[in-house]
């Protein structure tokens, strides 16, 4: 719930989600015992949330007095920050076990972790370490192309998308901190050079200059090689199973056979990622990549799109 809420409006939300269906009168009467704010405060603000269709009241008919109150689930002011968090703890969980190989490595004579074979097309120099910002790489293409080609089609409100905005770019700067947090000492001196040099500064540049296809080829490819690939589509599922409008498009995916057609049918007003299988969905992105690896690479990659 980052999304520019009030820390009020963020306690009565987490207290009609704890308890759902409960009426306005008792969560009034909750809040205000508990010192969030005065009963005529407490009105205000769940009068704003229901307005802002942050939360559901259930009316019936428009002067009802007794409703019951629910947070919306189909708000995309908290699906979003809600799915970027748990998108931000798998990824801390996977450059978790990154650091836990690197760390193994460091003893033993396995230059194959840092430099990659004159036979193989990835990149050349520190490719573990290439995946933190590859990752996050992948990430922002997903989420990018999402709120540029997405996102206005289903939420008709500027404010309401540029606070959006604000909230991703704050969990991409999250995620690039935590990359960054163990590279420099606070306050150490240093000179660009120092930067140019630095390990970090490497892998950041090894890491761009990438197509969308092939940065997760070679992601794909180093997580095999390191027995990471179980770690790394835990969180490329969840990433895409999150954003499966974007996958389709970005990824070029024939979506025909993966639309769940009788669900539509009994339901037209189903859209965006409820018209897909995400099992479906990621049993052919799966394919897509897979069958890439056993080419070598994008020279065939028309056959398969």
């Amino acid at each position: 719930m980052d999304t520019e809420l009030t820390s009020r409006e963020i306690e009565i939300l987490k207290f009609i989600e704890r308890n759902p269906g409960k009426d306005k009168e008792f969560v009034i009467d909750y809040c205000n015992k508990e010192g969030i704010g005065s009963r005529v405060v407490i009105s205000r603000l769940i009068n704003d949330l229901i307005e802002k269709n942050i939360i559901n009241d259930g009316k019936t008919k428009k002067n009802q007095k007794s409703y019951k109150l629910n947070v919306n689930s189909k708000n995309l002011l908290l699906i979003i920050p809600k799915d970027l968090d748990e998108i931000f703890e798998q990824f801390k969980l996977f450059m978790g076990k990154i650091g836990e190989i690197i760390e193994e490595e460091k003893s033993k004579d396995n230059s194959h972790i840092h430099a990659i074979k004159k036979n193989d097309d990835t990149p050349p120099k520190n490719v573990l370490s290439i995946l933190e910002f590859s990752i996050v790489e992948i990430i922002n293409d997903v989420y990018m192309f999402y709120f540029v080609n997405v996102l206005p089609h289903k939420l008709d409100n500027k404010e309401q998308i540029n606070r959006l905005y604000s909230v991703y770019f704050g969990k991409v700067s999250e995620m690039y901190s935590y990359l960054a947090s163990d590279s420099f000492a606070i306050g150490q001196p240093f000179t660009l050079d120092d930067i140019r040099e630095s390990t970090l500064c490497k892998n950041y540049v090894l890491s761009k200059g990438l197509s969308t296809y092939e940065r997760v080829l070679a992601v794909k490819k180093i997580c095999k090689g390191n027995n990471l690939e179980y770690h790394l589509n835990n969180l490329l599922d969840l990433l895409w199973t999150k954003n499966i409008e974007s996958v389709i498009l970005l990824y070029h995916l024939q979506y025909g056979s993966i639309v769940k057609s009788q669900s539509v049918k009994k339901d037209p007003s189903l859209q965006g990622d409820a018209m897909f299988d995400a099992i479906e969905v990621l049993e052919k992105i799966h394919y897509h990549f897979d069958e890439l690896i056993k080419i070598g690479g994008m020279s065939k990659i028309e056959s398969l799109i």
